[in-house]
Formats: C-alpha cells, structure tokens, sequence
C-alpha cells in the first residue's frame, strides 16, 4: 500500500470510530452485516469461479482456481467464535489459499449463535441435525 492509501485508510477508520462511539451500540445483525461488508469488500484472488452451494442442509461456495486439481479439496470453515463470520467475509482468504494450493475450496457457512448456541454450528460442519 502507499503512503496515501494508507492515510486514508487511517482517516476512514477514525470517522468510522467517531461515529461508532456516538451511537447506540449495534445490534448483533447490524455487527454481522458491517463485518462481512467491511471484509467481503476485499476481491477474491484471480481467475477463481465461485459457485454458491445449499442443499438446505449445507450452505457455502465451492470456489475453484483456474487449473486447480480436481482431485484435491479444501475445507474451510471460518473463525468468529460460533458469532460473527460467514462464507462472504472469508470469500478472499479462501480464494487465495486454494489458488496457492492449487486445489478446488470449499468455503463453508454455518448457523450463528446466539440464535443458534453452540454446538449448533459445529453440527453443521459435521453434517448433522442441530
């Protein structure tokens, strides 16, 4: 990054903190929604196909690099403390670990707490019935 870029990343995060401390705390949405725009802003690598995937059970994307080996998969089932996170927000990071490995990636959503406690979104991962 430049010098100008970073500066104004530095004043956008400083508005965005002014603002913040002037209004009423969000709600657990509004937060989920700001981090997966915030996150889901930053493009995906190059020459990647992303493909959404529900089958009313799993949810997620199957997102593929040019040339990848179809015969080798990743798995990728995104941080957040079972709260925050989604395939979106870690669209970019996923499509730069399966292009550096060369491999077709599965990145994958799961059901959030507090609507859904845990282990419910473990259960998804493991393909189960919360």
């Amino acid at each position: 990054m430049s010098e100008t870029e970073i500066a104004a990343f530095k004043r956008r995060w400083v508005e965005q903190m002014t603002a913040l401390a002037a209004a009423p705390p969000p709600t657990i949405e509004q937060q989920r929604a700001a981090f997966d725009a915030e996150h889901g802003a930053v493009p995906p690598a190059e020459n990647c196909t992303i493909e959404p995937i529900d089958t009313g059970t799993v949810r997620g994307e199957r997102i593929v690099p040019a040339g990848a080996d179809m015969g080798k998969a990743l798995l990728y089932h995104h941080g957040g403390g079972h709260a925050f996170g989604s395939a979106l927000s870690h669209r970019h990071l996923v499509s730069r670990l399966a292009s550096a490995a060369g491999v077709v990636a599965f990145n994958m959503d799961y059901a959030l707490a507090p609507e859904h406690p845990y282990p419910a979104g473990l259960n998804e991962a493991l393909l189960q019935k919360s």
